[in-house]
């Protein structure tokens, strides 16, 4: 299971408190996973991170601190985003974290894997979740629906170690880069506004669902340089259409 576990790494997007990161630090150590990455922190080396982290020290110390997401995720086969229970657009598409761990069995054993998790009080914003493939949620009592930081991450963590018994069951279909796709989206918005598919005022409103779409399909590499293609050619009939 190991080499499994060692392909997630865990991202914290603008985390705000030291104790939060060395706690989910500890999480971390608890359910095998060591991977973590963190954009625009707050000061994880702090004693409180520490402190909170106990015999997990090492993650911390290991953390690789990044100034934008897209740095973070370039290289990822599959980014899972958490979703805050204020987001019902993306909750439908959401897995539970017992589902996901079931859907990671199928990812092949070569794909590296993000988990994001948005900053402590307003979770990922919009623009975030749209660097997502794929979503989780974690289901709990209307009244109080918010998680600490750590929890959250505990209970996702929790879930993909029990599942276990990952060895030779990938689909055997390696995804596209993040990076790839992002490339691929942004020359999907560029071609659909210049024809007049999308507004110029607010393209996001339709990549969104686009992005929803392309993400389900998880498309490999030679898919992606497909659209591209296609893409392309739209651009090249357009202009000689004018």
């Amino acid at each position: 299971m190991k080499e499994h576990l060692d392909r997630i790494t865990v991202v914290l997007s603008h985390p705000l408190h030291p104790g939060n990161v060395g706690s989910v630090a500890r999480a971390m150590k608890n359910m095998g996973l060591s991977r973590l990455r963190l954009v625009n922190p707050c000061d994880y080396r702090a004693e409180i991170a520490s402190w909170m982290a106990v015999s997990a020290k090492e993650i911390l110390d290991q953390a690789e601190a990044f100034d934008d997401l897209s740095t973070v995720l370039a290289g990822m086969n599959l980014v899972v985003g958490t979703i805050p229970p204020d987001r019902p657009r993306f909750l439908g598409e959401a897995h539970s974290p017992r589902d996901l761990a079931r859907r990671l069995v199928s990812v092949p054993p070569g794909d590296r894997i993000a988990l994001l998790f948005g900053t402590e009080d307003n979770g990922l914003s919009n623009s975030e979740l749209d660097l997502c493939h794929e979503f989780v949620t974690i289901p709990s009592h209307p009244a109080f629906p918010s998680l600490n930081l750590a929890q959250a991450v505990m209970v996702i963590a929790y879930e993909i170690f029990a599942a276990g018994g990952w060895e030779g069951r990938g689909e055997g279909r390696s995804v596209a880069d993040a990076r790839s796709q992002e490339r691929m989206f942004a020359q999907m918005e560029e071609t659909l506004t210049r024809i007049g598919f999308l507004s110029r005022q607010n393209p996001q409103h339709i990549m969104r669902d686009l992005r929803r779409i392309f993400g389900r399909a998880r498309l490999d590499e030679r898919e992606v340089k497909i659209l591209r293609g296609i893409l392309r050619q739209i651009d090249w009939a357009a202009g000689n259409s004018r």
